[in-house]
């Protein structure tokens, strides 16, 4: 093979490779709906802390952000969206606010708890 055509193969593995991982999320999110039988739509409330997120909440008052963590979760739970779709969605909300330390590891850690808790999967 010359380069013409190792070049032309690496595309077409790359595209090939986008429609699996669009295919893999496509199952994920049914397999994913089937869990909210147990969370009837509308009703899920978060109620976690500036401390239950461990947020930086010795330094600063943390109020935004333990709000839009919230809110945002309870929209996704109670729209029932797919669990890659959640943590894709709370990862840009953590990033948002990640002055507060929303977007370190341990609220990263405190939102898959609160999934498996509420959703009762394994995360």
């Amino acid at each position: 093979m010359d380069k013409t055509e190792i070049q032309n193969r690496i595309g077409q593995l790359r595209n090939e490779l986008r429609g699996l991982e669009q295919e893999l999320k496509r199952i994920q999110g049914e397999e994913d709906h089937e869990l909210y039988t147990s969370v009837v739509a509308g009703t899920y409330k978060c109620k976690l802390t500036a401390e239950d997120w461990q947020l930086f909440t010795v330094s600063m008052d943390c109020t935004e952000a333990v709000t839009a963590l919230n809110k945002t979760l309870e929209a996704c739970i109670n729209n029932h969206s797919p669990i890659y779709r959640i943590k894709e969605i709370m990862a840009d909300v953590m990033n948002t606010y990640s002055n507060f330390g929303a977007s370190d590891t341990e609220p990263r850690g405190v939102l898959l708890d609160e999934l498996e808790r509420c959703l009762g999967v394994s995360l």
